[in-house]
């Protein structure tokens, strides 16, 4: 059996290092997989692997959409799916590294694929939440799938939407899709390596690269985009933050802050997810 090499762990933690460090020495290849990182705008902001280091070894699947595109964890399998056989068929050693956890179990568990929804249904949907504001459809959403209501937060704009989105669609609740025969994984050896520093070095780590993030220039990057709010891009760590310094809202120190902030409860989220989780 094939094996693909997994290294995750929350924000920080040293993942694109140590995938790095594997494919120099078992001639591998790395796969994003890490949602925020897919795409395009902001490479410093959400912490994408150089230039250089992409050039040294090969990565697939880093900043190729633009902020409007859609993507969920059975699209990102897929294209990753796909990704993992282009390596083994170029003779290299398929390495996915990133922390977006749903996508890596959506890979190596399979998962329920909502068919393909009418573009129309999410245009409607953004024109009501700019009329009517997110609490009247999230308060919608109860009504209509009280299951998945109750996992999600009130200002989580994107799922509210994608909740509402696949009702309307296909008439079926996301959570019974959720809750749906799952498609079988791919035929693989998944080897997991999972880095969960100290609590304290994580956040240290944190810290410190959100400064080296404002001297490699992020603050330019941000000022040279505009991304929706309903766009998966919109929720990058740092990007209201730094935004809202732009526009003369806050001060750096104050955007530093909340980014670092903002970031921590991240890791602390995805520290929590990845100790719990039984993998295969």
């Amino acid at each position: 059996m094939k094996t693909v090499h997994i290294i995750t762990g929350p924000t920080a933690s040293g993942k694109s290092a140590r995938a790095y460090a594997l494919a120099e020495s078992h001639h591998g290849v790395v796969i994003n997989a890490d949602a925020m990182q897919c795409y395009a705008p902001l490479p410093i902001l959400s912490a994408q692997p150089t230039v250089d280091e992409q050039k040294e070894i090969p990565h697939r699947m880093y900043g190729f959409l633009n902020p409007l595109e859609k993507l969920n964890a059975a699209r990102w399998a897929e294209l990753a799916r796909a990704e993992i056989e282009n390596a083994f068929a170029d003779g290299l050693q398929p390495i996915l590294c990133g922390g977006t956890g749903l996508y890596l179990k959506a890979l190596t568990e399979g998962m329920a694929v909502v068919p393909d929804i009418d573009p129309s249904v999410r245009m409607n949907l953004q024109t009501r939440l700019t009329a009517e504001g997110l609490p009247a459809l999230y308060a919608e959403l109860q009504k209509i799938d009280a299951e998945l209501a109750a996992r999600l937060k009130p200002n989580d704009t994107q799922r509210i939407l994608r909740g509402l989105e696949v009702f309307i669609g296909t008439n079926r609740k996301l959570s019974e899709w959720q809750q749906a025969e799952h498609l079988c994984p791919p035929e693989y050896e998944f080897k997991w390596e999972i880095i969960l520093p100290e609590r304290e070095v994580l956040y240290d780590k944190i810290n410190h690269r959100t400064h080296a993030m404002i001297a490699g220039g992020v603050l330019d990057e941000v000022r040279g985009v505009e991304i929706p709010e309903a766009s998966t891009a919109w929720k990058t760590h740092g990007y209201r933050e730094f935004r809202s310094h732009l526009r003369g809202e806050i001060s750096l120190d104050e955007a530093i802050t909340q980014t670092q902030q903002v970031t921590r409860n991240y890791a602390k989220r995805q520290f929590t997810w990845w100790r719990n989780q039984s993998l295969r």
